[in-house]
């Protein structure tokens, strides 16, 4: 009887703790999100509608011919497409409370600030383009701190397993990171294709070169999903099959490389060369991370 009496006080101490707990997280959750989260996504919104308008009126200046055998179009493409992927994982990370969907964000809407800086560059820009790069650096800088404060936050149990060992919680972790690569190699792959194989490869037909990238898009498609699948099916023979995908496409890069140079391109478009021979060490590197 005594146990049982220490039992029941302790319980009736615990119970009120948990309740302030409860209570806490209702006081600082706006909609079921913190005020960290919050201001994740206005700034992460604010970001990728600057970018958007800068290309949307730079496209209109520079009166580029709209096909992706303009550089300079396909460069305000991708800030286009990458901005608008970045601010579908700040959405979806925080929706669904996904760490590492928040850190693709975070990847993302860098790589569209370094490609609207390469846009800018061009001498058929306005200075609008230049004061909307240095602003939308500023806000991403902004968000990263937002984001690690988001994540941090003692409301964020992603990773908190209840009832989980911890090596279980550590094998999950090691899973949505391996997805978040698949997700980041899926998208670069298409980046890399519209930013460097238009000029690289000088195409006799605009009608392969989108051959060649649809191609290269249901690549990507067919290595994340076979990817996923192996870590959730954790099947040996898909595992397989994703490890030739992976071998694949290095292959291409390193034929692309190889026609850049036969074909000597030009000093002003040097720069897609340098981009194929990136990816091909980033890519090499991302298999070793595989």
């Amino acid at each position: 009887m005594p146990i049982e009496e220490s039992n029941s006080s302790s319980g009736s101490h615990e119970s009120p703790q948990e309740t302030s707990t409860s209570s806490g997280f209702q006081v600082s959750l706006i909609a079921g999100h913190n005020i960290w989260e919050w201001l994740f996504l206005v700034v992460a919104t604010w970001n990728v509608a600057l970018l958007l308008a800068a290309s949307a009126v730079a496209l209109a200046q520079c009166e580029l011919q709209h096909n992706l055998l303009n550089p300079e179009f396909s460069t305000e493409l991708i800030v286009i497409l990458v901005a608008g992927i970045a601010l579908a994982f700040a959405i979806h990370g925080i929706h669904k409370e996904h760490q590492y969907d928040i850190y693709l964000h975070v990847i993302f809407i860098s790589l569209a600030d370094f490609f609207s800086y390469l846009a800018a560059q061009k001498n058929c820009h306005s200075s609008f383009k230049h004061i909307c790069f240095y602003v939308s650096v500023t806000l991403t800088i902004v968000n990263c701190f937002t984001a690690y404060k988001a994540t941090s936050a003692v409301d964020w149990t992603e990773f908190r397993i209840i009832g989980a060992s911890q090596s279980l919680a550590v094998m999950y972790k090691k899973q949505c990171s391996f997805l978040a690569l698949l997700k980041f190699d899926s998208l670069f792959v298409i980046i890399c294709a519209l930013f460097s194989f238009p000029i690289t490869l000088e195409f006799p037909s605009i009608k392969n070169l989108y051959l060649l990238i649809t191609l290269i898009i249901l690549y990507s498609l067919m290595s994340w999903c076979c990817g996923k699948v192996t870590v959730s099916k954790e099947d040996k023979y898909l595992a397989s099959g994703f490890i030739v995908l992976c071998i694949t496409y290095p292959c291409l890069i390193t034929y692309q490389i190889y026609m850049s140079h036969i074909h000597r391109t030009p000093f002003e478009n040097h720069v897609f060369y340098e981009s194929a021979q990136i990816h091909w060490c980033y890519y090499c590197s991302l298999q070793i991370c595989f």
